[in-house]
């Protein structure tokens, strides 16, 4: 019922931006489906925290560096 309710209330058909050109943002918002998009993405993202994924993105960063340098190093061996 959760995804009926989202799939077709949750703001994805009209998008929001083509409701505020009707001016109808505020039935928008009074939608049911609108509210139960936000509570139901916000119980999804929850057990991620902001630190954890900083630290997994700035590791994945470093380690694509290392190993950008480590084929620039062995590139420039295998021209020469």
């Amino acid at each position: 019922m959760i995804s009926l309710v989202v799939g077709i209330l949750s703001g994805a058909a009209p998008p929001l931006s083509k409701v505020e050109q009707w001016h109808l943002e505020w039935l928008w918002r009074l939608s049911p489906g609108t509210w139960v998009a936000e509570v139901y993405f916000g119980q999804l993202v929850e057990p991620f925290r902001v630190w954890l994924n900083l630290a997994v993105l700035l590791l994945i960063g470093t380690v694509y560096r290392l190993l950008a340098f480590v084929g620039l190093l062995a590139g420039t061996r295998l021209r020469l």
